[in-house]
């Protein structure tokens, strides 16, 4: 089985233009994201899929050995980047997408569960979870808390704290879900159901929440949950790279 990882990057953004390119640590977020990436051991190939120029010139600038795919088709969201490329590279059979603006994730937890990915992913979709370890992330309406069957198949993803006991009290910490975005797609599933999962079709569960991924819930698509360990989040605003840089200082010192 081989492994396209493909990381969407777009200069763009409503609440935070130009992050991709924006300092963490001394390094350009993109750049942390890149570099992860290309330690996760089973990829057959990487590339970074973009439709802006400057993003373009900062990958074959910085990142020689990293392939740019220059996007034709506008997209609604993130994931759906793979359905074009899946077709412009037919000869993969799981298709990664690696979120450009989650820099902190740790490499070695994804080469931890290849094993787990191989022989357990038989659906359409698989993507990734952690427990919560922080209660500030754990309130956050930025964080997607997950509800999953006893099988970890994704039910429900939503800003909001979600399960709750009926009194209004909540479960302790770490029995939370969180999502951890990269999404792997069977080629098989993108092959037969890709051109109708992101058609024209309203989705209510996904604009309600603003999360791509309720999507593929509300499409009857069946993805599946592998747990790793995350203890950091994705940059949706400018304030949260001081805090990223604050976190990974007390987490390293």
């Amino acid at each position: 089985m081989k492994y396209l990882g493909v990381i969407p990057a777009k200069f763009a953004s409503k609440r935070f233009p130009g992050k991709l390119l924006h300092s963490l640590m001394g390094k350009p977020v993109l750049s942390w994201v890149i570099e992860y990436a290309q330690k996760i051991d089973f990829l057959s190939g990487l590339l970074v899929a973009t439709d802006d120029e400057e993003i373009a010139s900062f990958v074959l600038k910085n990142h020689r050995d990293v392939k740019v795919f220059k996007n034709q088709i506008p997209v609604s969201c993130g994931s759906q980047r793979i359905l074009e490329i899946s077709k412009a590279f037919p000869h993969f059979g799981v298709y990664i997408t690696i979120p450009a603006d989650e820099p902190l994730v740790d490499y070695k937890e994804i080469n931890r569960i290849k094993n787990v990915l191989r022989m357990n992913f038989s659906g359409d979709i698989a993507t990734l979870y952690t427990k919560f370890y922080n209660k500030e992330d754990l309130e956050s309406n930025l964080s997607c808390k997950i509800i999953t069957n006893r099988k970890d198949h994704m039910l429900y993803n939503s800003r909001v704290v979600i399960p709750i006991y009926k009194d209004g009290s909540r479960l302790p910490l770490q029995e939370y879900k969180k999502h951890v975005g990269l999404m792997f797609f069977s080629d098989y599933f993108l092959y037969k159901e890709g051109d109708d999962l992101w058609s024209d079709w309203h989705s209510s569960m996904t604009e309600t929440e603003n999360l791509e991924q309720n999507r593929f819930i509300d499409f009857g698509a069946r993805v599946q949950m592998f747990e790793i360990k995350h203890n950091y989040f994705g940059v949706d605003q400018k304030w949260q790279i001081d805090s990223l840089e604050e976190r990974y200082k007390k987490l390293n010192s």
